[in-house]
């Protein structure tokens, strides 16, 4: 395994937990507002949480050749410098690939797992297909920072369905949903800074069957009409890990992490804390 510097790692805890450890996969520390909500939501005040930056995020390491194996592998780099021996895993979107491969490759470092429309497997399909091209066109616009920003501020709702929320999902947000879910499209400029992360995301290969080995309790969050990360992708999931509980949103696509329509957040925690 490759060395990768500890120092170029942005970790954030939340003061007020207590006793587990959660580790959470972002982009970077632009979305860490946001981050800090949605984790507050998912894992309540019982957990200290530690949120890695991402290969080509930002600050963030990145190796030519780099694989989900490797981001996982430094997931272990970064608990052992840190002192942490065990942690429940939160990924969402594409910070799932080398969360499920750290519990592949260091079950013995995972308490529970939970996923959160997160990319696993890609069939060929023609929704795929689409979902692909979204993802390309995504890669292409978060090269640039200044037609990222146009993008963002004219032609918005657009931006959000290549994010795979449609009409009707943005259209159901209340305001303050919508208020947060254009937070985390703002907070993710300079964009510039991310695009080699972003492209390393749209190529590296998949999980695919390598999950049939996780063996931590696993809950997957995933609403049936996400348009980029696929509702297949929790299907093969919660079918290939023993298991896995699945909890389907009927609407919200990548946007259901907002919804106040979503399921309580218990269940999360009642995983976790059988551990």
């Amino acid at each position: 395994m490759k060395e990768f510097e500890p120092n170029r790692w942005m970790l954030w805890w939340s003061q007020a937990a207590t006793w587990r450890w959660g580790l959470y996969p972002i982009d970077d520390r632009r979305t860490q507002l946001v981050t800090r909500a949605h984790l507050h939501a998912v894992l309540g005040e019982q957990f200290h949480w530690i949120a890695p930056s991402r290969f080509g995020y930002l600050r963030s390491t990145f190796h030519d050749g780099a694989t989900f194996d490797d981001q996982a592998h430094a997931y272990a780099y970064l608990l052992d410098r840190l002192g942490v021996k065990r942690v429940a895993v939160v990924a969402l979107s594409h910070g799932g690939p080398s969360a499920l491969l750290f519990a592949v490759l260091h079950p013995e470092r995972v308490s529970s797992l939970t996923l959160i429309s997160c990319g696993i497997a890609a069939p060929s399909t023609q929704d795929q297909a689409q979902a692909n091209q979204q993802g390309g066109t995504l890669v292409s616009i978060f090269k640039y920072d200044l037609p990222y920003w146009l993008i963002t501020k004219l032609f918005r709702k657009q931006f959000l369905g290549l994010m795979g929320a449609n009409d009707a999902v943005i259209a159901d947000l209340t305001p303050q949903q919508r208020a947060m879910a254009e937070r985390f499209v703002d907070y993710m400029n300079p964009v510039s800074l991310r695009s080699t992360g972003v492209a390393f995301d749209n190529k590296a290969a998949l999980p695919g069957e390598r999950i049939a080995a996780i063996r931590d309790p696993t809950l997957i969050f995933h609403a049936a009409d996400d348009t980029l990360q696929l509702y297949h992708n929790a299907e093969f999931a919660a079918s290939t890990i023993p298991g896995a509980r699945l909890v389907r949103f009927e609407s919200g696509g990548i946007c259901s992490w907002v919804s106040s329509k979503r399921p309580s957040a218990q269940p999360c925690s009642s995983i976790s804390g059988t551990m």
